[in-house]
């Protein structure tokens, strides 16, 4: 409402719906409708003054001060912010892209999701449901996977696999000891110190034996963006790119990252 003079606002994104990621678990149980999780991002930029430009990131050059854009000309700039979130981990895993669910990006989850429980699940009224990744969201799909399909007088199987020993690994102990109390109550069988070395068209297969499933979601934890490997940026072992506490990238000031692409070099 109050532009700053002189001042031109660019907004890069390739798609000109956003999705709410907080909101997906809710959208998973029924909880809400498909279209209270989307932010139609064209009128709300250009309420803001800003233009858009509906194209695909591809690098960041943080020495030239431009970012490559997918089939348009590279778009200069004085200040930038990059908010581009992340990918998971073990895509490239033997059969995970193929018959996982993978859980972002989050629009095309969504879509899948709603693609799979409506037609190849439809009529299975005890689904087997493994859900790959016991963090934070790994454990909120699960239970809204069951409660959505209990809903439905179905009687879901719901598994959690994990690498970890247990849950919400690196979650304060009391959450990980509730959660667990919670998922026995409702029969989620968590398998933890279990090593996914492959999914396949019926289930997964890890270091303990096979593990059958009509539907696998993968919730492995986060990875980087080639956008965030592919730019010449401080990154962490991990490729998170780097940033100070004020949320500036590290050797560039006129540079912001904020979110799931970056990390804190003073408290990582």
């Amino acid at each position: 409402m109050k532009p700053i003079p002189g001042v031109r606002l660019s907004f890069v994104v390739d798609r000109p719906v956003a999705i709410y990621s907080g909101m997906v678990p809710g959208r998973v149980a029924e909880d809400y409708e498909a279209a209270q999780l989307e932010i139609d991002v064209v009128p709300l930029a250009r309420l803001a003054g800003a233009r858009v430009i509906l194209a695909e990131a591809l690098e960041i050059d943080a020495t030239a001060r431009q970012i490559a854009l997918r089939h348009r000309p590279a778009l200069p700039y004085d200040l930038a912010s990059i908010d581009i979130g992340a990918s998971v981990l073990g895509l490239d895993l033997p059969g995970v892209r193929d018959h996982a669910l993978a859980t972002r990006p989050i629009a095309h989850f969504i879509d899948s999701l709603e693609r799979h429980l409506g037609t190849r699940l439809a009529d299975c009224p005890s689904p087997r449901i493994v859900v790959v990744g016991a963090g934070a969201a790994g454990v909120e799909l699960a239970f809204a996977l069951d409660a959505r399909l209990r809903k439905q007088g179905r009687t879901p199987h719901v598994s959690l696999v994990t690498q970890s020993d247990s849950p919400l690994s690196e979650a304060a102990p009391r959450l990980a000891r509730l959660e667990e109390k919670v998922a026995q109550k409702r029969g989620i069988r968590i398998l933890g110190a279990h090593r996914v070395e492959a999914v396949e068209c019926d289930g997964v297969r890890t270091n303990k034996g096979e593990i059958a499933a009509d539907l696998v979601v993968w919730a492995s934890g986060a990875a980087p963006l080639p956008v965030a490997t592919r730019s010449k940026l401080p990154r962490d072992e991990r490729g998170f790119i780097r940033v100070r506490n004020t949320l500036q990238v590290v050797g560039h000031d006129e540079l912001f990252a904020v979110g799931d692409c970056a990390v804190f070099e003073e408290d990582p």
